[in-house]
């Protein structure tokens, strides 16, 4: 058994040493069958707790997994079936815990707690040049971030870099309305 848990960590381990110096997993590039467990249906709720298409399950299941049951093994404390059992449990809660972790992260909105409302009367400067046919990007500052947005502008000349601009609106589709600021609102550079 030594052999099939030295395997199991090499291979689940060297996955992880990628994903870990690589950035393998960014983008979340498994095809993770995790479920939201609301009670909306029961294949979800199981799929959850047993995600058999998730690559960042089965490598994390597969190095801790096979790390246990060869500590273990080379401990020789342990009896061989019960060995294999934590060495199951082990990798199994090491892959759904990474897993599930990682999928509520990628769940978490950054920007959540900004809303439309938060733009209006705010100050900021034109990045890409705006004007009235011409959508173009400024950048806020609010609740000490700088969030950058596209915008639209009804001054009759555009807008170029560096113009500071007073938000005073918001159209449904998140972009920003914007006039250029007087001289007292322009922002501090």
């Amino acid at each position: 058994m030594l052999t099939a848990y030295l395997a199991c960590l090499l291979f689940g381990g060297t996955l992880v040493a990628f994903s870990v110096l690589g950035g393998a997993f960014d983008g979340d590039a498994d095809l993770d069958a995790d479920a939201d467990a609301d009670g909306d249906d029961v294949a979800d709720v199981a799929l959850g707790w047993l995600p058999l298409s998730s690559l960042r399950f089965w490598t994390f299941m597969l190095a801790f997994g096979g790390l246990t049951g060869a500590l273990l093994t080379w401990l020789g404390t342990v009896a061989a079936p019960l060995v294999a059992l934590i060495a199951l449990a082990v990798g199994y809660l090491s892959g759904i815990g990474i897993t599930r972790a990682v999928h509520h992260l990628g769940k978490t909105e950054v920007g959540a707690g900004i809303t439309a409302d938060d733009f209006v009367g705010v100050n900021g400067s034109v990045l890409l040049p705006v004007g009235r046919a011409r959508l173009g990007q400024v950048r806020v500052e609010i609740g000490g971030r700088f969030v950058d947005r596209s915008a639209t502008t009804e001054d009759a000349t555009p807008l170029p870099p560096d113009t500071p601009v007073l938000v005073y609106g918001v159209h449904d589709d998140g972009s920003l309305q914007v006039t250029r600021a007087a001289a007292a609102d322009a922002p501090e550079s």
